[in-house]
């Protein structure tokens, strides 16, 4: 695994505290979220938990952008869930705050097929 081969790369079957995800994403070598693919006809909402797991449980020898991981995408190939969290802490209280960030468009390049 080289997380130097690019500016972004996906590692697949990457081993969590919490499980295996099965991919997770990198930006610049650090840790920024994962994917977690279900069979087509799969309940997302279902999946959030899980996927609440991984976005907390990476190893702490794996350099990331902070605790939890800033993204998390559920997809079953037909419908995808997209979830980003920022954490603020403010007087020892964690507090979640949902968001879809423009900056998130830099992090994925796609090329011009015409």
């Amino acid at each position: 695994m080289s997380l130097g081969a690019g500016l972004g790369v996906v590692v697949r079957y990457f081993p969590l505290k919490a499980g295996e995800a099965d991919y997770a994403l990198f930006v610049d070598r650090k840790a920024v979220g994962v994917i977690e693919a279900k069979p087509e006809g799969t309940t997302l909402s279902g999946v959030s938990e899980q996927t609440e797991r991984y976005l907390w449980g990476l190893p702490e020898s794996i350099p990331s952008v902070g605790k939890p991981l800033r993204f998390a995408y559920e997809s079953t190939g037909v419908e995808t869930f997209f979830l980003g969290i920022r954490v603020i802490l403010i007087r020892g209280l964690v507090g979640f705050l949902l968001f879809i960030d423009a900056r998130a468009n830099s992090l994925i390049t796609v090329p011009n097929s015409r």
